[in-house]
């Protein structure tokens, strides 16, 4: 379509039909539709179109719904982080001597954590005592440093959540709501 077909297009939408604007300008439906739908119109059956945005939700809406999820990740676990190694921190940290080098990465991955602490443990969750390498590196026995990740971890998990209904089921506030419901759920305690 040429500039000046183009203009009239966009001038009478509005008012007329895309049967009654192409009869008028001798051309076919499908060309005007595939402009109008470059422009983002759609129609709504009455003749009239309308701008429509359904293909991307209101950025406030989705960074005010990431926001909350964060928010309330912390509210739900934010008090973990007084909290102090329970019983099998003692051998997945405290006495692991896995997690003190990147020397033992290898280890890590074809030995469970028994030899670390000299007692019959069959344990091998090889990503979990990984993770807990950078934690010594940064906090060392310190608990606070430990719950802290674990609760950015949820809260990662929370949100890729959120992220995942989005794109399923392109519904943002089935989106937070189920991401909320995940962040909260007293189940991951």
């Amino acid at each position: 379509m040429d500039k000046q077909t183009k203009k009239y297009v966009l001038e009478n939408i509005k008012r007329k039909s895309i049967k009654k604007i192409a009869q008028e300008l001798g051309i076919k439906e499908r060309k005007i539709k595939k402009f109008l739908q470059k422009k983002d119109y759609k129609d709504n059956g009455s003749g009239s179109q309308q701008t429509t945005h359904v293909s991307q939700p209101p950025r406030l809406f989705v960074t005010l719904s990431l926001i909350l999820i964060v928010v309330m990740g912390f509210i739900a676990f934010g008090n973990s982080l007084k909290g102090d190694l329970l019983w099998d921190d003692h051998y997945l940290v405290k006495n692991n001597i896995y997690i003190r080098s990147l020397g033992y990465i290898k280890d890590i991955f074809t030995e469970n954590i028994e030899p670390a602490y000299r007692k019959r443990f069959f344990f091998y969750r090889p990503l979990q005592v990984l993770s807990y390498i950078p934690d010594y590196s940064i906090w060392g026995l310190n608990p606070i440093g430990y719950h802290f990740t674990n609760v950015m971890l949820h809260i990662l998990v929370a949100l890729s959540v959120y992220w995942l209904v989005a794109v399923m089921f392109r519904d943002n506030i089935l989106s937070l709501i189920t991401s909320l419901l995940f962040v909260v759920h007293p189940l991951h305690i």
